[in-house]
């Protein structure tokens, strides 16, 4: 099983930006938990692809149908441990941000493009209009919106770790909230689904 630890924030942007995508593993990872929120499944290169600024978009593979190319086996692991940790009844989802090293006006600024991702996400997956959602989904979407847009400006302090720690723990349960309002597990599921057939 994939360990979260090795997948690498630096390694993971360097390969999305190798295949053509402009944003890092913050945006990226945000994007395929948009579409995992908004469609209940989407497959690695799907997801990819939707990273990518493409001309010919209706050559995009079909969602929920594992293409035969394989990508590079970081992004798949990212793909499969995101889709097993979302559906994990244990709340073992976590955000794909840079490590806790780095300094915190990098971290608020992955965070804002981790949110800006997600939305982004959640649009592409057909829900433009998040005021139409389930209250608590509108609820925490309008959070989100509002720290995608959220200024990087930090001092560095201790209190300021602490909050952003807060902060990431909300988005991290928020975004279980969300997955399990708009993807319910089927009757009858007494654990995590996987593959193209979660729901």
């Amino acid at each position: 099983m994939t360990q979260w630890q090795q997948l690498h924030f630096e390694h993971i942007t360097g390969l999305l930006h190798a295949l053509g995508a402009e944003g890092n593993a913050a945006e990226g990872h945000g994007v395929l938990c948009g579409l995992l929120c908004s469609k209940g499944y989407v497959n690695s290169k799907a997801w990819i692809d939707e990273m990518i600024d493409r001309e010919e978009a209706d050559t995009l593979p079909p969602l929920t149908e594992e293409p035969p190319d394989p990508l590079p086996e970081a992004l798949l692991d990212l793909h499969s441990e995101t889709v097993r940790r979302i559906n994990d009844l244990n709340y073992e989802f976590r955000l794909m941000l840079p490590d806790d090293e780095e300094g915190l006006e990098i971290r608020v600024t992955a965070l804002s493009q981790w949110c800006h991702g997600f939305l982004y996400g959640m649009g592409l997956g057909g829900m433009e209009n998040f005021s139409k959602l389930p209250a608590p989904v509108a609820e925490i979407t309008q959070d989100l919106v509002d720290i995608s847009r959220a200024s990087a400006v930090t001092d560095g302090t201790e209190e300021d770790e602490t909050a952003f720690a807060e902060l990431v723990e909300y988005i991290r349960v928020g975004i279980q909230v969300i997955y399990e309002e708009l993807q319910p597990m089927p009757p009858g599921k007494d654990g995590p689904l996987a593959g193209p057939t979660l729901h």
